[in-house]
């Protein structure tokens, strides 16, 4: 027999009908990088309605973070958050325009990540509704900035934030991610030398040089194979996204750029991954004695900020035996009825930052498929929605 959530008990119970409306508000906000006062402002004055107290926190000009307490019955605390800029539409003409059909809400932000921070609120609204003080103390943070230079949880670090756990409510389709990959953005330029395309011979052709390190790449796109306990085997893995070359058709192009996504597991680092394409690409030299080439880490065509630059971004794993790991696990339990997927995430979250940073033990966990996210079909199952709102509120009471 299932036994009862903390919430059941009590008779507190999530509104749905004001989750789903508040998602549907949110996703109609848009909220690129850059433009999310909108959306913060919307939250924090939601928040108020409700009777919880919350403030905005200043990351640059016009851009702020939401951050927002209850008090608990005890000195410890749990902190839940999330981010509120999405990706622009890239053309999706019903981005901003949320629907509901056949049981899924659709719109941008749907699974990445505005319905996460709405499963929050709802549960927050559902103990004050009911006029319970939850056992911890309840924070609520939604950040700035996450799809691109990060400013929103770098300021929630530099303010000093503090929890005793903390949930990153990214999409994982509830499942309790422990940890994720980390990313290094590299740049690989090769030199040449330029000349008239009609005497190529004259020249030495840095196009011409890339298509080694690519092939390299391409040979080499998996590496550092590693086992993670309750998870299994996971690795690094390389992914070129961009490349650009040559000045004109008719000039041999002396530079040829490459951006590659490196993706880290826990325990590699950036000097690792610099030594590693060095050991890829200087055996190229002995087919090509002309062969010049840089690399340039942490560097990504979007990225402008320093403090980027050159932190970029961390793994994170931590230990299924944390207090977080199983207060979420006993809440999945008693909601679902049995017993939640453990997870090592492929993409990266800001947990990064509360885990290392922080250094708040963290977990990923939040409702929708994370393969939705970014897409011009994004949307996300109203079940999941409530089932995820309800373990969030078990959690709190917990």
């Amino acid at each position: 027999m299932k036994k009862e959530s903390r919430s059941q008990e009590k008779e507190i119970r999530i509104d749905l009908n004001y989750l789903r409306d508040l998602t549907k508000k949110m996703v109609k906000i848009p909220s690129p990088p850059g433009k999310e006062k909108e959306v913060a402002l919307f939250i924090a004055s939601e928040l108020e309605r409700i009777g919880i107290k919350g403030k905005l926190q200043r990351a640059e000009k016009d851009r702020y973070n939401v951050f927002a307490k209850m008090k608990g019955k005890t000195n410890k605390s749990i902190l839940f958050q999330g981010h509120m800029d999405t990706i622009p539409d890239y053309g999706w003409k019903e981005a901003f325009w949320p629907k509901e059909k056949d049981g899924r809400i659709y719109g941008r932000g749907s699974v990445d990540m505005k319905s996460s921070i709405a499963c929050a609120i709802a549960a927050m609204k559902a103990l004050v509704s009911a006029k319970e003080v939850p056992e911890k103390t309840i924070l609520l943070a939604g950040t700035v900035d996450e799809e691109t230079e990060k400013r929103g949880i770098f300021t929630l670090i530099e303010r000093g934030v503090e929890a005793d756990m903390g949930v990153c409510c990214e999409p994982t389709d509830l499942k309790i991610g422990l940890g994720h990959k980390g990313n290094v953005p590299l740049r690989v330029s090769t030199k040449g030398r330029a000349t008239h395309g009609s005497t190529p011979e004259a020249g030495v052709n840095a196009v011409y040089h890339m298509g080694d390190v690519l092939a390299a790449f391409e040979k080499n796109w998996r590496v550092n194979g590693k086992h993670i306990d309750g998870i299994g085997h996971v690795h690094g893995t390389y992914s070129v996204g961009i490349i650009r070359g040559g000045e004109s058709y008719f000039v041999v192009s002396d530079q040829c750029h490459i951006w590659i996504d490196r993706r880290t597991i826990p325990g590699e680092t950036k000097e690792d991954v610099k030594r590693e394409v060095e050991g890829f690409l200087n055996p190229i030299k002995g087919s090509r004695p002309e062969f010049q080439y840089e690399i340039a880490l942490n560097e990504r065509p979007d990225w402008k900020w320093p403090k980027i630059i050159e932190r970029g971004y961390k793994s994170v794993l931590i230990s299924p035996k944390e207090e977080i790991v199983r207060l979420a696990s006993s809440s999945y339990k008693k909601v679902v009825g049995s017993d939640p997927e453990m997870a090592f995430l492929m993409y990266w979250t800001e947990a990064d930052f509360l885990v290392n940073e922080a250094g708040i033990p963290t977990i990923i966990f939040g409702p929708g498929e994370p393969a939705e996210a970014h897409s011009t079909h994004e949307s996300i199952a109203v079940s999941q929605l409530e089932r995820a709102a309800r373990i969030y509120l078990d959690m709190m009471m917990g």
